[in-house]
């Protein structure tokens, strides 16, 4: 009984330490804390962090990280200039209304800070009539991807990874994206011209025959922007300048305090708290510098903020249960272990020895094991036959949304995956007949429908077209559709 005494005073003393932390928290300096410390973390993220490409969920998260690592900075090191300031009122305002003429006339004299916001962008490209067969290619999205030509209105015809437009043809794409898009223009007969509009903004653009034209549409240009982004925008550009004067006011005080070395004498508040924090405020820090330099040094990826600096905001948080309930910890930490060793020894290795124990060419039991997406079975099932191959899907199927076609693209390299409008669901007597065929190759998936693909034995030659009953998905290649009875009247350039 003795032990536990000092134990739960020290436990009290730790959680009246925290009391005292915050106490008077609603004093203006506290106040100016917050908002500089929030101030703060979102100029940083909106200038150095991709803040306008980062998903909602991730804002927030990334947010938080940032704030608090410098509300706890402002909270331990500008408190004492504050209590410096706070003592001379006149002073204070004085300086106040300084920083507020100093940011009013930056405001008028720089120029107005752009931003890549989500809008509606629309691009249209025009071919002159006077013009020869213009090639459109490389068309890019915001985050360095292709963006599929199933998604873009034209005129012309469809090569490899290009568009041929003919004279008097159009090119038209719109999309609510942030950023902008790059494409590439040439042309082979004769020197021709395009006309390239941006939202709005009209560009002439003369082709010579022979040489290649790269055109990057202007990231910042504001489109038609939708009712979040405008109030979004908004508050990005006031926190510009929200940001500026606070910074102001702190320079401006610093500097009269230091130089009035008599009257003012430098303390940091909370010493000892500050230094046990002192760890997590080195990880946090670099952890930020870290982010940053990866986006300046890997600007056209995807951000990875919230992974680089969420852990030092777990660290925080394990850092202060620790230091409020020793004990705490150490139970969370044991039921992580426990979880962890259940889920090895029961769950992973139960599926580790199902797999091991499937016999060889049983694809399809290994399937319902892993249970992977039906256009990753349909990939590996038939990975000889799909690789390089041309791909016909029928518009409205569900093999013929945007991530399953690029998902099949990715695993199988297809030279074209065409998207058309054909009848693509068989009928019942046509699905009926056609099972009562002996040169089927099938991947069985139980309840979740089967795999055929006809005649896999042959070189594949020519496009394969998808049909489907039901759950059921037949792969059968274009040049034998006239011998099956099926629609045939594909035409391909």
């Amino acid at each position: 009984m003795s032990d536990m005494v000092p134990n739960r005073q020290k436990s009290k003393t730790k959680i009246r330490q925290l009391q005292d932390l915050f106490k008077g928290f609603w004093q203006w300096t506290s106040i100016y804390n917050v908002f500089f410390a929030a101030s703060l973390t979102l100029f940083v993220f909106v200038r150095f962090l991709d803040f306008f490409i980062t998903p909602t969920i991730n804002k927030i998260f990334v947010f938080i990280s940032i704030f608090t690592f410098f509300f706890i900075v402002s909270l331990f090191v500008i408190t004492p200039i504050l209590n410096g300031l706070k003592a001379k009122r006149k002073l204070c305002l004085i300086i106040v209304f300084i920083s507020l003429v100093i940011t009013g006339v930056l405001y008028i004299l720089l120029p107005v800070q752009k931003f890549s916001v989500r809008t509606l962008h629309t691009l249209e490209v025009s071919i002159t009539p006077d013009s020869g067969p213009v090639v459109f290619e490389n068309f890019i999205g915001p985050i360095k991807t292709s963006i599929p030509w199933t998604d873009v209105t034209f005129d012309g015809t469809i090569y490899m990874d290009s568009v041929t437009i003919p004279p008097g043809g159009e090119l038209f794409y719109s999309r609510e994206m942030t950023g902008g898009l790059s494409f590439m223009l040439s042309t082979s007969e004769k020197d021709s011209e395009a006309i390239v509009v941006w939202d709005g903004v009209k560009t002439v653009v003369p082709i010579p025959v022979g040489v290649k034209i790269d055109l990057v549409m202007d990231s910042t240009s504001l489109g038609i922007l939708p009712k979040p982004s405008q109030f979004l925008l908004l508050a990005v550009k006031i926190n510009e300048w929200v940001c500026l004067f606070l910074t102001l006011i702190l320079i401006l005080g610093s500097g009269y305090l230091i130089l009035k070395k008599s009257d003012f004498h430098y303390r940091i508040v909370h010493w000892e708290t500050l230094r046990y924090l002192g760890d997590y405020l080195i990880l946090s820090g670099v952890l930020i510098l870290f982010a940053i330099v990866f986006r300046a040094y890997r600007p056209d990826t995807l951000t990875k903020n919230l992974y680089i600096v969420l852990p030092s905001f777990f660290y925080l948080l394990l850092k202060i249960i620790y230091w409020v309930v020793p004990s705490l910890s150490i139970v969370l930490f044991s039921l992580i272990l426990l979880v962890n060793i259940f889920a090895h020894y029961i769950w992973f290795d139960k599926i580790t020895l199902r797999v091991r124990n499937v016999d060889d060419r049983t694809f399809n039991r290994l399937v319902r094991i892993v249970y992977p997406s039906d256009t990753t079975v349909m990939s590996l099932g038939f990975f000889q036959q799909l690789r390089d191959s041309e791909l016909i899907l029928a518009q409205g199927s569900f093999l013929a949304e945007d991530e399953n076609v690029a998902r099949l693209n990715r695993i199988n390299y297809h030279e074209n995956i065409y998207i058309l409008d054909y009848p693509g669901e068989l009928s019942i007597e046509d699905y009926e007949r056609l099972l009562q065929l002996n040169d089927w190759s099938t991947w069985n998936r139980g309840r979740d429908g089967t795999f055929y693909f006809y005649k896999a034995e042959l070189a594949v030659t020519t496009p394969i077209v998808v049909f489907t009953y039901l759950d059921d998905i037949l792969l059968i290649p274009e040049e034998q559709l006239d011998d099956l009875g099926l629609f045939n009247d594909f035409i391909f350039d």
